[in-house]
């Protein structure tokens, strides 16, 4: 008993401490960068990077040929940084930790947020006291502006919807203001009617996305399918890109129906997974072969989905 104590006792002498862990783990995580990586990865990566670039005497073939590799070589490089990062002993000691202060983060946010919030809307005795809280107009004031809206031709009123929501679409604050949320919400009294205000809405929401698609399809385009990072090959011409871009063509499923770029929009429409902003998703489809009756009609379909807001 008495030797085990004193090996254990050894063994936590020897126990690197929290800094040298995370010294350890920095350095792990920030480098070494690719040009003094002598990983058989990187040395893949950098010889055809050198191909590509033409500082090698080789054919056009053989520069084609690196091109084509370039993606999976990237890939491979990549989960090889990832592997050696989650093998890390370091690394692997300090996890534990980790995850306990960022589930911490994620509760103290929750409860910072939500928690005052659930307390005024179940302490509020009405509209008043919910619009109160939520910085919108009260109910005289937002009555008087239904007024006014009401006494407008039906074309002025779809023009201001309209007109609205294109302001939000173009300057992506649709994850920022309430618009989104407050238009439905009076479209039946601006519109008249349940129906004439939800196909309204929906209609001036669709036309505010294809601003978004047309500016895409005439000012970035040509600038995504060039765009070069430090002297690597330009987006259009890595498979990653031309198969991704490829479910927007429906030329290339001429016996598809509905259309396949139809589809596409759809689905995106539906479930806007990129990271990126909600309306950015429409300039990036601008920038795809995809038609603009193709995304009209799929975003507008679209626009019925019950929003999870």
């Amino acid at each position: 008993h008495e030797m085990n104590g004193v090996a254990k006792i050894e063994q936590e002498a020897e126990k690197p401490t929290v800094w040298e862990d995370l010294s350890e783990a920095w350095a792990v995580l920030t480098g070494p960068k690719l040009k003094e990586d002598t990983g058989a990865a990187a040395v893949e990566l950098r010889d055809c990077l050198l191909v590509i670039k033409g500082e090698l005497e080789n054919s056009e073939a053989e520069q084609e040929a690196a091109k084509e590799l370039y993606m999976d070589l990237t890939f491979k490089y990549w989960g090889y940084r990832t592997k050696r990062i989650t093998t890390n002993p370091a690394v692997r000691r300090l996890l534990p930790g980790f995850n306990m202060t960022l589930n911490l983060a994620v509760v103290a946010v929750l409860f910072r947020v939500l928690v005052p919030r659930m307390l005024a809307l179940n302490t509020a005795t009405g509209f008043d006291d919910f619009s109160t809280e939520y910085g919108l107009p009260d109910r005289q004031e937002l009555e008087g502006y239904m007024l006014q809206l009401q006494a407008l031709p039906l074309p002025v009123r779809f023009s201001a919807f309209t007109a609205i929501y294109i302001a939000e679409r173009v300057t992506l604050t649709t994850e920022f203001l309430p618009i989104s949320f407050v238009l439905p919400f009076v479209s039946p009294v601006v519109f008249g009617g349940v129906a004439a205000g939800s196909l309204l809405t929906a209609l001036a929401a669709t036309l505010g996305s294809s601003v978004n698609f047309l500016l895409g399809k005439s000012i970035l385009k040509e600038k995504v399918e060039n765009f070069s990072f430090k002297g690597q090959p330009p987006l259009s011409s890595n498979g990653w890109f031309k198969a991704l871009y490829r479910r927007f063509d429906s030329a290339s499923f001429p016996n598809e129906f509905p259309s396949q770029g139809f589809k596409s929009a759809l689905l995106l429409r539906l479930a806007p997974i990129l990271p990126v902003p909600v309306d950015a998703h429409w300039y990036i489809c601008g920038t795809t072969n995809l038609s603009l009756t193709e995304f009209f009609f799929a975003h507008f379909i679209g626009v019925f989905k019950v929003e999870p807001r």
